[in-house]
């Protein structure tokens, strides 16, 4: 048998195939799960939803590698529907299921990291975006705008602000929920018009 013999022929065509089909297999299985942080410029709205941009990687003469625009998966989508804008520089995992980067992938939010550190504290859920906190633990709810907060506890709703405006009407003292108040306050000058507490 020689390397001219017709066998010897289409087992080497048939070798060469199988090496192109395994050097594609081996592109689709790295591309199924890649890393990269949104780059700059890279947050749109899509309808009512956000898409991202990543950078994945650099190529040899040092220019981004990007994705396509693909969708961010929603922290919940169910009964309880949460959005959150993604930011420039958020790390992601991009998850392509069929190795191919495009209308089937999606975007999953990775790890905390030193460009987008975790909220500090040590309660069960925190929402923060810019000086804006929402924390929750068992027993407390606590809303937090700078130096302003609202806290509600078992025991009692406590607010910090350096001003408070009621708008509407505020019925004190009464007995049970969605319970109206009876006659205005009134003082020897006539109607309350403000209340006044020692600070």
């Amino acid at each position: 048998m020689s390397i001219t013999d017709p066998g010897v022929r289409a087992l080497k065509r048939h070798l060469r195939n199988l090496e192109k089909q395994i050097v594609e297999v081996d592109q689709r299985v790295a591309r199924v799960v890649m890393h990269g942080k949104v780059k700059k410029g890279g947050v749109r709205k899509q309808g009512d939803d956000w898409q991202v941009q990543l950078e994945l990687a650099r190529d040899e003469n040092d220019k981004p590698v990007e994705s396509p625009w693909v969708a961010v998966q929603p922290v919940g989508a169910g009964a309880l529907k949460i959005k959150v804008k993604p930011a420039e520089g958020e790390r992601f995992t991009l998850l392509s299921p069929s190795g191919v980067i495009g209308s089937g992938s999606q975007a999953i939010r990775a790890p905390f990291d030193d460009d987008h550190p975790a909220p500090k504290g040590d309660e069960d859920l925190v929402l923060e975006v810019g000086n804006a906190k929402l924390l929750i633990k068992d027993g407390q709810f606590n809303i937090k705008v700078g130096d302003s907060e609202i806290e509600l506890t078992a025991a009692a709703i406590n607010t910090v602000s350096k001003s408070q405006h009621l708008v509407g009407k505020v019925h004190l003292g009464v007995d049970a929920k969605n319970q109206e108040a009876g006659p205005l306050v009134t003082t020897e000058a006539g109607p309350a018009k403000q209340t006044f507490a020692k600070t």
